[in-house]
Parts: structure tokens; sequence; C-alpha cells
């Protein structure tokens, strides 16, 4: 997770949003993780912070790029 090396980009964690700005390179996506123990690649310009959490993530991690994706 590279949220630390970086001065955007949301943090989540434990379901409180700490950082909602998105981060400068949005191509990259972001893997969520759900109260259900799910996983999602999000991109953070096309979805809100508070909305993610509202979803039900609870921790949000920054690396990029996906690896697999929707099962690909």
């Amino acid at each position: 997770d590279y949220y630390g090396a970086n001065s955007s980009g949301y943090v989540i964690r434990n379901g409180v949003v700490y950082r909602d700005t998105v981060r400068e390179n949005s191509n990259n996506g972001d893997l969520a993780i759900y109260k259900d123990g799910s996983f999602k690649i999000i991109y953070e310009d096309q979805i809100s912070a508070e909305q993610l959490v509202n979803d039900g993530v609870i921790n949000l991690l920054a690396f990029g790029p996906a690896l697999v994706e929707n099962g690909e």
C-alpha cells in the first residue's frame, strides 16, 4: 500500500475515511476490502470515498495497476 508515499489518494482504514482526495494517477486501481470479506478493484475518479464506506468498504489499499480484475 502506497498511501504514505503519496500526498493524495483515498485512505480508508477500519471504515474510517482519513483522506478523500483523488490520487494523481487515478488510472491505477485501488483494492477495496468489504465487510463481507469480498475484494473489488475501484478507481478513485469514479466513486467517492464516502460512497465506498456507505457501500461497506472497511479498508482500501492503494497500489495499482490491478493484476486481476473481473476475474481476468
